[in-house]
């Protein structure tokens, strides 16, 4: 069984797509470390769910946007303490449960604001969670 998933990942990269300039996203399973470090060193924008390729986000540039995708009983975890080391924008999107869908437009909304609200305990470079990369 998976840890975590988007159901929705298709529409929410489909819409991403259609509203972010050069928005790519990537399996980083399947991707180099060189260009895993490439990727993260020019993205403007990092939107992935919480897991083990945030740990990239030492190679990204400061002031760099990183949204954290969160199932809504996480606590708050070591990527923003990570980020806020880094000098990176950090929030974070919770989702309902480590499989619920999210919403793109929430997301969109994320990428768009300035600052970036920050990961509260309670109640936008893509990285694709594994339920998409088997479909």
């Amino acid at each position: 069984m998976q840890r975590r998933s988007i159901p929705n990942f298709c529409a929410l990269e489909k819409h991403l797509s259609s509203i972010c300039p050069n928005f790519d996203s990537l399996i980083l399973e399947e991707t180099s470390l060189a260009h895993q470090i490439e990727r993260f060193q020019s993205a403007d924008v990092i939107i992935a769910q919480h897991g083990a390729a945030l740990a990239n986000l030492i190679f990204a540039k400061p002031g760099a946007k990183v949204i954290e995708i969160l199932p809504r009983d996480f606590p708050l975890n070591f990527f923003s303490e990570l980020a806020k080391c880094l000098e990176l924008d950090y929030c974070c999107h919770r989702q309902n449960d480590a499989h619920a869908d999210v919403n793109p437009h929430d997301i969109a909304a994320l990428v768009n604001c300035a600052p970036a609200r920050p990961c509260r305990q309670k109640p936008a470079t893509i990285g694709k969670p594994e339920a998409a990369a088997s479909k």
